[in-house]
């Protein structure tokens, strides 16, 4: 937001709007990846638009421990 205020003296945020664009599907990416190591499915993801709970539920399933087994994803990351 200050290099938008630098370099576009306006209040449009493109420079803004265009890092999160950016930043937005990789991160969705390595989430769901994520969400496949722990024998998940992706769509839990859209668990976190629950307010709180389903943000601290999102955050235990990403911190939890990949599943040795080989799941329907593909082989285990470790």
């Amino acid at each position: 937001m200050l290099i938008d205020a630098i370099i576009f003296s306006s209040e449009t945020g493109l420079f803004y709007i265009v890092a999160v664009l950016g930043l937005f599907l990789p991160g969705l990416a390595v989430t769901i990846r994520r969400l496949h190591d722990t024998s998940r499915s992706g769509w839990w993801f859209l668990i976190g638009i629950v307010p709180l709970i389903g943000s601290i539920i999102l955050l235990v399933f990403l911190a939890s421990d990949t599943k040795p087994e080989t799941n329907k994803w593909g082989l285990p990351a470790k």
